[in-house]
């Protein structure tokens, strides 16, 4: 059964002209994963599918060009005509603090039925626990959701650190719809998650915002997709933290093994064929630009 990818967005910090932030589509079976909503996401993914038709999301860190369509999504849903099944969204430790100051306590009572809300943490315990849990309130409750590898839990937090409803899973890989998610924490100023993807046999590896770090040559081992964050090209001297050359890009893919690599979230001001170009030099296989509306079948 065929894998494909749509790609919604693909600039970095900001869209170029008649572009979009990250965002891409992964589809299969008749299940549609979005990983990552930046600003003009949801217009173009309406180009492949209803916006009622996503079955899960993940978002690889809460910096407004990778997560703030989904206050559009949001309106979408909140007011469509139809019920429509809570959306499982898979986001970093503290990825609600961002969403909560936006909303006001009706928006966010509103906001949690229409997203199942799923915090990913490295560890098996949230840091300060015990400062931010009292009496009862330090019992875990299990919820209905597949996890593989390892240990579940949900932590019922008191008012101030965190809704109730917000689940905290983790480590280890999640199960969304038909898709089996490894996330790992990638090395960005804001913790960041990069996700390695299995579906039908297939594996796409996403790098959300990164700097050279070994995880993310880890995720991306022999992946059948390297979608890989290539901010800045040899245009310039020096990079600002958290994120990759484009040059590194193609090293990281090469040192992974991976099949194809396709080049993102290249800062507007940079000619994204330079960036092609210098990933080449480093990395033998299939090299090509994210740009939106393409389609790639895995």
């Amino acid at each position: 059964m065929s894998v494909e990818l749509n790609v919604l967005g693909t600039c970095g910090g900001y869209a170029r002209q008649g572009r979009a932030c990250s965002g891409y589509l992964i589809r299969c079976a008749g299940s549609n994963l979005l990983v990552d909503i930046g600003n003009g996401v949801l217009s173009n993914l309406q180009n492949f599918v209803n916006f009622f038709d996503v079955n899960a999301i993940a978002l690889s860190h809460m910096h407004p060009d990778h997560y703030v369509d989904i206050f559009s999504l949001f309106t979408a849903i909140r007011f469509f005509p139809a019920v429509i099944e809570p959306v499982p969204v898979l986001a970093p430790l503290g990825a609600f603090d961002f969403i909560r100051p936006v909303l006001s306590p009706g928006a966010r009572e509103a906001f949690l039925k229409v997203f199942r809300w799923i915090e990913w943490k490295e560890s098996a315990a949230i840091e300060n626990r015990e400062s931010v849990l009292a009496g009862d309130e330090k019992q875990d409750q299990a919820v209905d959701l597949k996890i593989t590898g390892m240990d579940m839990f949900v932590d019922k937090m008191v008012p101030g650190y965190a809704d109730k409803s917000i689940q905290h899973v983790g480590p280890g890989p999640v199960i969304l719809s038909s898709f089996d998610i490894l996330p790992a924490r990638m090395n960005h100023p804001l913790d960041t998650l990069g996700f390695r993807i299995e579906v039908e046999d297939k594996v796409i590896a996403y790098s959300g915002d990164s700097d050279v770090c070994d995880s993310l040559e880890t995720l991306a081992r022999g992946a059948d997709l390297f979608i890989c964050e290539a901010t800045f090209t040899r245009q310039v001297k020096d990079k600002g933290g958290g994120h990759l050359f484009a040059a590194e890009a193609g090293k990281i893919a090469s040192n992974a093994g991976v099949k194809k690599l396709l080049i993102t979230h290249v800062w507007p001001l940079f000619d994204e064929e330079v960036a092609a170009a210098e990933a080449k030099k480093e990395f033998d296989g299939i090299v090509e630009v994210a740009r939106e509306g393409m389609r790639i079948e895995i």
